[in-house]
């Protein structure tokens, strides 16, 4: 069961960044959602990947371990000396594991020294490995003291060797369960929307208000319509065409980030050049056409 919470703390760690980047879609003119996006960007995209794996690992050393305390027993007899000596290796295997996994959770903790973007319970999670790690390497120093003392028994021992390795469906489960949330989670935090509509389409939905005789166009009111935008996924979105001869990017896009071209028969398409710039601002775009 210790295996399955860890998987579920893990993800719930990351969900945070992904509502942190729907929350600021009804924010987007009032403050500046750059610090924050780009902060959760870079935690998830960059160290979505490292814990997942040290998750992984962490799991099928929990399962390794519990099949190894079920050979610990009385005395072994000298015919399963053999044995012995395999059970010494896998031990000594997962001791090297533990090692690696440690070195990798105090990299981890060194990048993320100074990220002040990373949540608290994210923060919480890598503290949860590592006494996972340090729980594992304890009871696997117990074993070996165990089995260099020779208080152990082996039943059935090629059957129980064979064994160790018997966990690693539900293991998969946990695995593929995890890595569709993750990148679900992630998915969400590449997310951008556009809309592109005439001046009284987009007041229509309240994508912009005001206008008029001395009176400013107001962009992306509280109440506007997100149901009406298109919603795209801003490592791949590089060309949006805009079927008009006459256009105008209503919100704050840096202009050297993109380009408007003219195709032969006079109808315009946005190209966006720089994807980081275009996007650090805001991560929705308005286009008025006419």
């Amino acid at each position: 069961m210790k295996k399955y919470a860890i998987a579920a703390a893990l993800v719930a760690a990351l969900l945070p960044f992904q509502s942190c980047g729907n929350k600021k879609l009804s924010e987007v003119e009032e403050k500046n959602p750059k610090s924050q996006l780009d902060d959760s960007l870079q935690v998830a995209l960059a160290n979505a990947d490292s814990l997942f794996a040290m998750l992984y690992d962490v799991t099928v050393g929990m399962e390794q371990i519990t099949r190894l305390e079920k050979l610990v027993g009385t005395e072994v007899s000298g015919e399963s000396a053999t044995a012995r000596e395999s059970i010494a290796k896998q031990m000594e295997a997962i001791q090297r594991g533990l090692v690696e996994r440690r070195k990798r959770i105090e990299e981890l903790e060194r990048q993320l020294a100074n990220n002040k973007g990373v949540s608290a319970k994210f923060r919480q999670q890598i503290e949860i490995l590592r006494s996972q790690i340090d729980t594992q390497a304890a009871t696997v120093a117990s074993l070996q003291k165990q089995l260099e003392s020779a208080n152990i028994h082996i039943a059935s021992l090629e059957s129980e060797i064979t064994g160790l390795n018997a966990g690693v469906d539900s293991i998969n489960a946990v695995q593929k369960k995890t890595e569709a949330e993750l990148n679900s989670a992630i998915s969400d935090l590449n997310a951008v929307y556009y809309v592109i509509g005439s001046k009284d389409e987009l007041k229509e939905h309240n994508i912009i208000e005001g206008g008029g005789f001395l009176r400013k166009t107001k962009v992306l009111p509280s109440d506007f319509d997100k149901g009406y935008m298109t919603r795209a996924d801003r490592r791949s979105l590089a060309v949006i065409p805009l079927d008009s001869k006459k256009a105008k990017v209503l919100t704050s896009q840096p202009t050297d980030s993109y380009r408007i071209d003219r195709a032969s028969n006079g109808l315009l398409s946005l190209v966006i050049t720089n994807p980081e710039a275009f996007w650090g601002t805001t991560n929705i775009l308005v286009i008025k056409i006419d």
